[in-house]
């Protein structure tokens, strides 16, 4: 082989390949490029998981806000009627039997037949109270109408939730689908719906009811009639009222079976300053409830998410998931005008002619007898608290979440891992709170 082909291949030789060591540091390189990839990925798919979560948060708080806000403003709501009127002076307009105090029932009325009793209830609601006669009328109060729990973390609740089937009763607290959280306070309200109808009287004993509907350029401005035999009627003017049974003539033409003393209490279409009106009591007066209850994980098999729900008329609806806790505090005023906060079962503890206001003039009670759970008619102000979970496991280290809190104690509580991250094992992950809190002035207890 000749020199110049032997200088030819070492040439060719210096230049082959890589050598060990650059070779190494490609390698090195190509390793740290991959593994800041890596991590800027986790990074940006823990921030989006993060966010949306958060976003999840922020929703359903606010959805759940705005509804309970919705309801509180209604809490006791009666058209122009209310479930207090402290200090209220009966006009020559409205009678003596019918004062401004709530609502009242006849014995024979709303508490026999259909409709006898009010959802959540426990069947009692409409029952007179002890010493009231047959054949007389006694008054729907405040407690009938504005109704909190305060529950303990142990299931027991003050009062006791009423409990039985749907619709008298509420699920009962334990851990379980469909059964309430425990230490979760429960709230129901009551309210008038839908706009009623004027009406005319007769001269007959009982008086034929005839509702005239207004009518304005060819429509109907009030609800379409919905009477049928056996319904219960309210009779409302702007300082009282009256439930009683109604036969059905037609479809405009209602026949009180059960009214007391229809001779003192016949009033027009419009009467002064009162606008008098008929409502459906059967079909539009609504009771609304509010308590979580457990729902079952369908991706993880034995998981339960706590839900708040909103249960009306007895049927339950979900609102929100992932909602730990639900707690309610009643802005209440005492006889001596000072105001205090309260949970459900200090409201009904500390009822009693010390604390509450007289009651409004001709109520109705007979001696002995006292009105029931009269502070009930004093709140003020409601508050709801509400702790939200993301509901998914964000998958973040304790330092970085958002600790769990409730207003009965102890306050605030470092999660300690996944498996008990809310105390309860069967409700697992790592999850991101917030607190949310509905704070809404009561419209309907005064005039």
């Amino acid at each position: 082989m000749s020199a110049k082909a032997i200088q030819s291949g070492a040439q060719y030789s210096d230049v082959a390949g890589f050598s060990l060591i650059e070779l190494m540091v490609a390698l090195t390189l190509g390793l740290l490029l991959s593994v800041g990839m890596v991590t800027l990925f986790g990074a940006t798919s823990t921030t989006n998981k993060v966010q949306d979560a958060l976003a999840r948060l922020q929703e359903n708080g606010r959805y759940a806000v705005t509804r309970i806000n919705d309801d509180l403003r209604m809490a006791g709501a009666q058209y122009c009627g209310n479930a207090s009127n402290q200090g209220w002076t009966s006009s020559a307009n409205d009678g003596p039997q019918y004062p401004g105090v709530a609502i009242t029932a006849n014995v024979q009325g709303i508490s026999s037949g259909a409709g006898g009793s009010l959802p959540d209830s426990g069947g009692l609601l409409g029952i007179p109270p002890s010493g009231w006669s047959a054949g007389s009328t006694y008054p729907i109060g405040p407690a009938d109408f504005t109704r909190g729990y305060d529950c303990a973390a142990g299931g027991t609740c003050t009062p006791a939730v009423p409990g039985g089937a749907s619709p008298d009763g509420l699920p009962a607290a334990d851990e379980g689908d469909g059964l309430r959280v425990r230490g979760a306070d429960v709230l129901t309200l009551r309210y008038q719906t839908g706009t009623g109808w004027n009406f005319t009287v007769d001269a007959a004993v009982p008086p034929a009811i005839t509702l005239v509907p207004a009518i304005v350029g060819g429509q109907a401005m009030d609800d379409p009639l919905n009477f049928a035999a056996g319904d219960n009627a309210l009779l409302l003017t702007c300082g009282g009222g009256q439930i009683f049974k109604v036969g059905v003539s037609g479809t405009n033409v209602l026949t009180p079976t059960a009214l007391q003393n229809p001779a003192a209490y016949r009033p027009a279409a419009s009467v002064g300053s009162f606008d008098v009106r008929v409502f459906n009591f059967t079909r539009d007066f609504v009771t609304v409830t509010y308590y979580l209850a457990y729902k079952a994980d369908p991706d993880r098999a034995g998981r339960l998410i706590p839900t708040l729900y909103r249960r009306e008329n007895g049927t339950a609806n979900e609102l929100v998931q992932g909602v730990e806790r639900l707690d309610f505090v009643y802005g209440v005023q005492y006889r001596d005008a000072t105001l205090h906060y309260l949970t459900a079962s200090q409201v009904s503890a500390n009822s009693n002619a010390i604390n509450c206001p007289p009651p409004s003039p001709g109520l109705g009670i007979a001696a002995g007898l006292t009105e029931p759970e009269c502070l009930w008619r004093q709140v003020k102000s409601i508050e709801a608290h509400m702790l939200l979970d993301t509901v998914n496991d964000v998958g973040l280290d304790p330092e970085d979440m958002a600790y769990r809190y409730t207003i009965d104690g102890p306050g605030m509580v470092v999660p300690t891992n996944a498996a008990a991250d809310m105390g309860n094992g069967m409700i697992t992950g790592r999850m991101m709170r917030r607190e949310f809190i509905a704070l809404v002035a009561t419209r309907n207890s005064n005039h």
